[in-house]
């Protein structure tokens, strides 16, 4: 499988805004530009959220007005709720220290902020500090000039990256805003009634509905406590509540911006599926119940359990006068980890055009500390502190939210980053179909269907591949083979009617590319091809499998899953029926290699590759690379001398980013698997995937220094080595494209040039190499991913199909259609009609040896693991190599 873009990929972006405390009434109709209906405090996503312009030149403060007696500081922000605590608390402890700082707290009405504080910016009023809503909001401000570059204020290293990315530029080179809290979802629930009828908190969605059922049976208590007549509540304390669990948090949100998952496929779908069965547990009329109904209806005491952000603390606090209690989203049927939605909501930022910028950067600076950290998290029950301090909360409840983080994996909400860039905007999208479906007039797959059609019409990633093969031009040649072969006999029709199943993880458009490349195959033999797609691939798999009832050929994306079954002694050796000659004539032997497998009774054949794609490019800015007059290198050796030439010219080489939320450190491994390959055999290489060779001997130690050379010298990746781990990895080739470039070399798979821009021709303004050797004993590797075909159920007819996989014929069409690279010698480079496509086939025919990405054939613990994060430590700075390494190895199976 393409990496994890799961691969995937980015954090510093969005159109939305976050949500905090509601408006005591229904909120009011928006303009019709603006959202359906408004959501409390900062939910409005697309006020002013429309993508920033790059930043003619970075914002900064003026100088400092002459000394006055007493400096003063005005606040914007859209908290009124919070206006007490800062007049009675925080103000008062900052004046403490700096009594001759005047502040004052001066908040505008929710919903009206995003337009007041426009028109005080532009009109040169504004408060000199700026409460800043995540991504996109506060990135225009930036780029406006409105805000000021805070990165060189004491005290931004107590805030880590993930803290941070709300509030960065794209490449990662500005912070312009102090992060001050995020709001965690969950559901809360009343105590009373839970001790009344004898229920305890559920751990799974079995025990949740079993829970809901018992009082819905008592009669006395609403069980589920939310409406939809204002539609958020439902995506933003449904959707985006009890969705992580399903998606994977960061590895399915990554998945939606990458464009490898869509909406509508079932992981997204069950979420709707589980809203629906809400509705019967709800209150009579919740179609009609505001937010502020549900608020009243669980203060009051009249519900069981409150679908929470955990910024409703603070007013049930006040307002409800029996003890409550929290529970995380509960586990879906299957599912072993949990996730929970973390999401950054609030920052303060200073305005470029304050008179007082020293007084600014005060109390900025101070906001850094542990102390006002304590002060903000425990005065705002539901806010959590960002920064990396240990702070103890006083409130019971939101210690219970806060240390969901000790157990789950955090991330924040789908929609919120890149994804609501475009029209129709999807967190609107979200808010309209998950109030339809709970109310139950919208399926939960027209649900799914609707928000991935208008993502879709604005959102390329999501897009999918090419257009359909040209269906005018000639079949696909069959290939030629023995009269006697299993697929010579099933061209003369010996086996014409019979039918071969096939599963795999092909869907939608792919699934339609492989059933034409299959269409020559059916039409030549009579046979039938009976193909079956899933998004929910290892657990079909494992069920048909465990229970006998396994397809004839399942098609594996990944190697070390299909090894797991092999060892079961449940696959088809194919080299007892194929032509082993003929299989080493037509692949490269390390394909060989890598399908043979370890049986119970020893190694096996375990099936043939179908498609591939390379990971060993290096892509650079071809039409000014040229202008400059650098040349591509052809050895290592000449790829640092190339570096160190850029460096001598006053820029920067390489454009390196590994953020991409909880999978920050992937690209990493890439780098540190690409370089194994080139300094050490291939033995060891697949030792180390084994864990028969450790992090920690030289031979991994070196591929790590070799990699230091450019990753750990400053004047050779773009914004220097600290700002790799913050920098997401979507953007980090983005400057390539400017004029004149920031940077010049960037290593990624094939899917990486959707992040280019746009207007980018592929051949004229962007092109690749390949990453060069570096010992040349160990020749030209090239590192890749694919899907393999194995067999499970021994027939003549799928022997033929089998042999017919092996071939460049069956996958022709494919190719032709875009969205595959054949590994097979027999292939044609005409087949090609997207020219990276066609060098990149090259490359890999070309290539001495191939070898699968190492993380992802290790175990999971390690490989998305250890790995990642020993990889990220180590290049932050927070560790030494020894130690990340020792690291990794600890964390191996034993």
């Amino acid at each position: 499988m393409l990496k994890k873009l799961s691969v995937l990929l980015i954090m510093a972006l969005l159109a939305a805004a976050v949500i905090a405390c509601a408006p005591e009434q229904p909120p009011a109709p928006a303009p019709a530009e603006q959202p359906k209906a408004e959501a409390p405090a900062a939910e409005q996503p697309k006020e002013e959220a429309a993508p920033a312009e790059q930043p003619k030149e970075e914002a900064k403060a003026e100088e400092p007005a002459p000394a006055a007696a007493k400096a003063s500081l005005t606040i914007e922000s859209w908290r009124n709720d919070d206006l007490k605590i800062w007049e009675d608390v925080i103000i008062p402890a900052f004046n403490k220290q700096y009594p001759d700082i005047q502040v004052t707290f001066a908040p505008s009405a929710p919903a009206e902020y995003n337009a007041a504080l426009n028109a005080k910016l532009e009109g040169g009023t504004a408060g000199d500090l700026i409460t800043c809503r995540p991504f996109d909001a506060s990135l225009a401000l930036f780029d406006k000039g409105y805000l000021a570059s805070l990165n060189d204020l004491p005290g931004m290293d107590n805030f880590g990256d993930v803290a941070k990315s709300a509030w960065v530029t794209d490449d990662g080179s500005s912070v312009f805003c102090v992060p001050m809290a995020s709001v965690i979802h969950g559901f809360i629930y009343n105590k009373d009634i839970f001790n009344e009828l004898g229920l305890t908190e559920p751990a799974t969605e079995a025990d949740f509905y079993a829970l809901l059922d018992k009082v819905k049976e008592d009669g006395n208590y609403t069980p589920l406590d939310i409406g939809t007549a204002d539609q958020w509540e439902s995506a933003t304390m449904g959707f985006q509540n009890i969705g992580p669990n399903y998606w994977k948090g960061e590895q399915g949100r990554l998945g939606l911006i990458a464009g490898t998952e869509k909406f509508t496929d079932p992981q997204y779908v069950a979420v709707w599926d589980a809203l629906a069965k809400w509705a019967p547990y709800l209150a009579d009329g919740f179609e009609a119940q505001t937010y502020p109904d549900s608020q009243n209806l669980f203060s009051l005491g009249r519900a069981a359990i409150y679908p929470a952000g955990s910024w409703d603390i603070a007013l049930f606090n006040d307002q409800a006068d029996f003890e409550m209690g929290a529970f995380k989203p509960p586990l879906p049927e299957g599912a072993d980890k949990c996730y929970i939605s973390d999401h950054t909501d609030i920052a303060l930022g200073m305005n470029a055009n304050t008179k007082n910028p020293e007084a600014a950067r005060k109390f900025l600076e101070w906001m850094t500390t542990a102390e006002f950290a304590d002060l903000y998290a425990n005065s705002l029950p539901g806010f959590f502190s960002l920064s990396k301090h240990d702070i103890k909360l006083n409130d019971p409840v939101a210690q219970t939210f806060v240390d969901w983080r000790k157990e789950c994996d955090s991330t924040i909400r789908n929609s919120y980053q890149i994804l609501s860039r475009g029209e129709p905007n999807l967190e609107n999208e979200l808010w309209s179909v998950s109030a339809q479906v709970i109310n139950g007039t919208l399926t939960p797959a027209d649900a799914a269907t609707q928000i991935q059609t208008g993502l879709e019409k604005w959102y390329k990633p999501a897009q999918g591949s090419a257009a359909p093969a040209d269906t005018t031009k000639e079949e696909a040649a069959m290939p030629a083979l023995a009269a006697d072969s299993f697929l010579g006999r099933a061209m003369a029709g010996e086996f014409t009617g019979k039918t071969v199943t096939v599963l795999g993880p092909m869907v939608e458009v792919e699934e339609e590319k492989f059933n034409r490349a299959l269409a020559p195959f059916e039409e030549a033999t009579g046979i039938d091809v009976q193909y079956n797609g899933t998004k929910e691939f290892e657990v079909q798999v494992s069920v048909r499998v465990d229970a006998g009832d396994a397809p004839d050929i399942i098609d594996f994306p990944q190697p070390g899953y299909l090894a797991n079954i092999v060892r079961q002694g449940k696959v088809v050796d194919v080299s007892t029926f194929m032509d082993m000659d003929r299989l080493k004539a037509n692949y490269n032997q390390a394909w060989l290699d890598m399908a043979t497998m370890e049986g119970p009774d020893g190694p096996i054949m375990s099936g043939v590759w179908h498609r591939t794609a390379g990971k060993s490019m290096v892509w650079y800015p071809k039409a000014q690379f040229e202008a400059a007059g650098y040349e591509v290198p052809q050895t290592w050796d000449e790829l640092m001398a190339l570096t160190q030439q850029i460096a001598d010219d006053g820029d920067t080489a390489w454009c390196i980013g590994i953020e991409s939320g909880n999978a920050t450190g992937w690209v990493a491994t890439d780098w540190m698997e690409n370089i194994m390959l080139r300094t050490t055999s291939l033995e060891n290489y697949d030792k180390w995937v084994k864990g028969e060779l450790p992090f920690s001997s030289p031979e991994v130690k070196n591929a790590a220094e070799t990699m230091a050379k450019i990753w750990l010298d400053d004047k050779y990746v773009y914004g220097g080595t600290k700002q790799i781990v913050t920098t997401f990895i979507g953007d980090s080739p983005v400057p390539m494209f400017e004029n004149p470039p920031k940077c010049w070399l960037h290593m990624q798979a094939g899917w990486i040039p959707d992040f280019f821009g746009q207007g980018l021709k592929p051949g004229v303004d962007y092109d690749f190499f390949y990453l060069p050797p570096i010992d040349q004993a160990y020749g030209k590797p090239v590192l890749v991913a694919g899907d393999i075909m194995a067999m499970f159920n021994d027939r003549p007819e799928v022997r033929a199909l089998m042999e017919y996989f092996s071939t460049g014929a069956s996958v022709e069409e494919w190719v032709k259609a875009g969205g595959a690279i054949s590994p097979h010698m027999d292939s044609k480079l005409e087949w090609y009609g997207n020219p990276m496509d066609k060098k990149i086939a090259a490359m890999i025919l070309d290539a001495d040896s191939v070898r699968f990405d190492a993380s992802d054939l290790m175990p999971g613990e390690v490989g998305a693991g250890s790995f990642w994060k020993g990889m990220t430590d180590w290049v932050s700075g927070s560790t030494d190599l020894d130690t990340a390494l020792k690291e990794i190895d600890a964390a191996w199976p034993k």
